[in-house]
């Protein structure tokens, strides 16, 4: 873009998206943005900062998102994954369990 003054200004900056990090549909992500490893970003999200000295295991959300859990990351283990998909739609009154109840 050029500004009124016929002048360009360089507007860049770096994205890093850590590892095993689950983005959502619909997230928008701006230039500038650091997103923690092992991070879940909920659908919907506008990450717009450097979330990089808040740590790790976190679940972003909002616009602008920020930081409304932690602790959380993805379920890695296929076979773990399909035992508490059967367990909770045999079990749909349980919103939560411990894996070592199962």
């Amino acid at each position: 873009m050029i500004n009124k003054d016929n002048c360009i200004n360089r507007k860049s900056n770096t994205t890093k998206i850590g590892n095993n990090v689950w983005i959502g549909n619909k997230v928008t992500i701006q230039k500038g943005s650091n997103i923690p490893d092992n991070s879940i970003v909920a659908s919907n999200s506008l990450i717009n900062k450097d979330f990089s000295s808040s740590g790790d295991k976190l679940l972003f959300a909002g616009v602008p998102a920020k930081v409304v859990k932690s602790g959380y990351e993805r379920i890695f283990d296929k076979k773990q994954e399909e035992m508490l998909d059967d367990y909770f739609f045999k079990n749909p009154n349980i919103s939560s369990i411990s894996l070592l109840e199962i």
